[in-house]
C-alpha cells in the first residue's frame, strides 16, 4: 500500500466502470487490487447496468461506487488506479473520445479536498452530471456533501438532467 509520511487516513470515493470482457470479473478484480494496494473498502454500492455516457453506441457498462480508507496522496492513488487499469487490460486511446474499456477507475472525492492540477481534479469535475455515478453514490453516501457545490449526493441526483437509465444489475 502506498503511504504518506503523516500516516493519517482519508476517505476516498471511487467510481468503477467496465464494458468489455467479463464485466463482473473486471469489477471484482479491480476491487481486490484496490483493497490490497490502495486502501480498505469501507462501503460498496450495488452494481448498476448503464448506457455508455457520451456515446450510446458503445457497449453497456457495469458501474459501482466504493468508499475506501487511504493514507496515500491523491496523486499516488491516481497512479495506482492507472496501473490497475492497465494490469486489467485497459488500453488508453490518445484521443478524448469515449470508447469501450475493460476498466475505468475515477477518484470522485478525497475527503472534502478541492484540488485542481494538470493531472487531477478533485472532486471529479463531471460527477454531478452523470447518473451512473450519482445513483450508486447516493445509495451508499446520500448525505455526502460536495465541497464546491455544497449539495449532498441525494440533492445532486435529484437535480441531475442526465436522461440515461441506470438499472440495478442482477
Amino acid at each position: 500500500m502506498v503511504q504518506t509520511a503523516d500516516k493519517r487516513t482519508y476517505k476516498a470515493i471511487i467510481s468503477l466502470g467496465t464494458n468489455l470482457g467479463d464485466r463482473e470479473k473486471n469489477l471484482k478484480d479491480a476491487k481486490m487490487l484496490i483493497s490490497s494496494r490502495v486502501g480498505q473498502i469501507l462501503l460498496q454500492s450495488s452494481t448498476f447496468n448503464t448506457v455508455s455516457w457520451g456515446n450510446s453506441d458503445l457497449n453497456h457498462f457495469l458501474n459501482e461506487v466504493i468508499a475506501i480508507e487511504v493514507t496515500a496522496t491523491p496523486l499516488a492513488i491516481l497512479n495506482s488506479f492507472l496501473a490497475i487499469e492497465k494490469e486489467l487490460g485497459r488500453k488508453r486511446n490518445s484521443s478524448d473520445h469515449y470508447e469501450n474499456r475493460s476498466l475505468d477507475i475515477d477518484l470522485l472525492y478525497y475527503d472534502n479536498l478541492v484540488l485542481q492540477t494538470a493531472e487531477l481534479f478533485i472532486p471529479h469535475p463531471r460527477l454531478h452530471l452523470r447518473n451512473f455515478v450519482l445513483v450508486p453514490l447516493a445509495q451508499i453516501l446520500p448525505n455526502w456533501l460536495h465541497p464546491q457545490l455544497n449539495k449532498t449526493s441525494k440533492q445532486l441526483l435529484a437535480e441531475c438532467t442526465d436522461a440515461n437509465k441506470v438499472e440495478l444489475y442482477t
